[in-house]
């Protein structure tokens, strides 16, 4: 795809110098059309070509390091050969390209976001219920004894209400004329006594 100094003219070659180069490195290109053609890769519709690349070194001596593949992909565009897009093509196929990736991940993140609202909910509910239930336990108990001493009170009161009555049906079953008579002894003390409440 690429080789050349990593430095020229006491600069150092940075990523964009490459990948201009390999935009016009009609060989690279012309590969990557016989192997559209055999349908072993598919061109994208943006335009641009993202790779994961392999990097070497090579001293003056020629000898080599070890390959190392790049963490991320790097997007390549051909400016040159039959098939190629003008500038303001490309341009316009890239920005495109990020839009739709910049709205794919936003959608994501939404995604995430109400996955993660939902199981907010979802856990405080289950919360909340618990915390209901723990609480209904000692309520129904106090409940119910507030109850029972209710009903102790209310048979206090009927018993009361029962004696009174037999009281007084006891009461109208005496003659009253044998009441008078046991109230005579008193009446020689309780004479001056209605005498003087009655002036």
């Amino acid at each position: 795809m690429w080789q050349g100094s990593i430095e020229r003219d006491g600069c150092h070659v940075d990523e964009c110098d490459i990948i201009s180069e390999v935009a016009e490195n009609a060989g690279f290109w012309s590969y990557l059309d016989l192997q559209i053609q055999a349908k072993r890769v598919n061109p994208p519709k943006d335009g641009a070509w993202p790779f994961k690349v392999l990097v070497s070194f090579e001293d003056q001596a020629g000898i080599k390091t070890d390959a190392v593949t790049s963490t991320e992909e790097v997007e390549f565009f051909r400016r040159s050969g039959a098939s190629a897009a003008s500038q303001s093509e490309q341009a316009f196929n890239r920005l495109l390209g990020m839009l739709e990736k910049l709205h794919a991940e936003t959608m994501e993140h939404h995604e995430k976001m109400a996955s993660a609202a939902l199981k907010t909910i979802e856990e405080t509910g289950k919360q909340s219920a618990a915390i209901i239930q723990a609480s209904a336990t000692p309520m129904q108990a106090l409940v119910e004894a507030n109850n029972k001493a209710f009903q102790q009170e209310r048979d206090r009161y009927d018993s009361s209400i029962k004696l009174n009555m037999r009281m007084l049906e006891k009461r109208t079953e005496t003659n009253v004329f044998d009441d008078v008579a046991k109230l005579a002894p008193l009446a020689p003390f309780l004479k001056p006594v209605v005498d003087k409440l009655l002036n």
